[in-house]
């Protein structure tokens, strides 16, 4: 009997728990190059139409997709589901989604996209302030800095690519200009390069309501039930000492996004012998937040996933 020896078996289960950071990609990215060859050959109505029968398909066929929808949509509208409801939700992720690829190559002329609270980043802009901007997967994001770029504002991205190199290698062939205003997440200088793009006056965006592997996070009360939030995007903030807004951009059928941007912090302060209590009040005051938009547009929830048992 060949036994394996603990560090095998702790290899083994390692590479088990490391493995989701892997899977999404390597079903998806002949997927994205298709997309991107219809949007540009075809136009934005084709690529819709592909889209709404690929959504079907999905709705049909793809099980954990469709429970996740489920059991949102059941939670959030107070009853049981209809598939055409789920049918719904999965079509509007896959719109948006469909929307990057235009909204990547600068084509902002295609979509009507309104406004409320964009004042602020106008008057940091005009005073050269950096800012951190918090949004979150409801809605585009794309769509958000998309808006903010048109008006003139420096937006660099801090995102974690390392689960998906080639989608990115893709996208950025979309957009090349874009890949040089991203910021890897997971490197050395990441936390340097965060601190001076805010001290050239750019805005960093990152998303924050998302737990990765080995992340530390804090209990707070999503829509009424707890649920774990990362700390690290209220950790950078304090490390940066910059105004932080919450942002969204939020899908309104067809063509158009309405865009939301508002006061969260002056500055993340985190005292001593009280940090982690001040962690969890930002964490539970941008929860909020998130729950007032999930709340009214329930078909722009992209956390296809138990939130509170990720």
């Amino acid at each position: 009997m060949n036994a394996r020896s603990e560090p095998e078996r702790a290899d083994q289960a390692a590479e088990g728990k490391t493995a989701w950071l892997s899977n999404e990609e390597r079903g998806t990215v002949l997927g994205i190059r298709f997309v991107v060859w219809l949007c540009n050959f075809f136009g934005r109505r084709a690529a819709r139409a592909f889209i709404y029968v690929l959504a079907a398909y999905y709705t049909a066929f793809a099980a954990h997709g469709r429970r996740a929808s489920r059991a949102w949509l059941s939670f959030v509208l107070g009853r049981p589901a209809r598939m055409r409801e789920v049918y719904e939700h999965l079509s509007t992720f896959a719109l948006v989604a469909l929307d990057r690829v235009f909204l990547l190559q600068g084509q902002r002329e295609r979509f009507v996209l309104d406004s409320h609270g964009t004042e602020l980043l106008d008057a940091l802009t005009a005073r050269k302030q950096g800012a951190v901007l918090l949004g979150a997967h409801i809605g585009s994001f794309e769509a958000m800095r998309a808006r903010a770029g048109g008006r003139g504002h420096d937006i660099r991205v801090l995102a974690y690519f390392e689960n998906a190199k080639k989608i990115t290698q893709v996208l950025a062939a979309v957009a090349p200009e874009m890949h040089e205003r991203v910021i890897p997440l997971g490197s050395l200088d990441s936390l340097l390069k965060a601190k001076e793009a805010v001290e050239a006056g750019a805005m960093v965006a990152m998303l924050g309501d998302r737990t990765g592997l080995n992340a530390k996070t804090t209990q707070v009360m999503f829509m009424g039930k707890p649920a774990p939030l990362p700390t690290g995007p209220f950790l950078l903030a304090a490390s940066l000492g910059c105004p932080v807004l919450f942002v969204c951009g939020i899908y309104r059928g067809d063509n158009w996004y309405e865009m939301h941007c508002e006061e969260f912090a002056e500055r993340v302060v985190l005292p001593r012998g009280a940090r982690e209590e001040a962690l969890q009040k930002y964490a539970q005051a941008y929860a909020d937040r998130l729950a007032h938009y999930a709340r009214a547009h329930p078909y722009n929830w992209f956390n296809l996933y138990d939130f509170w048992n990720p």
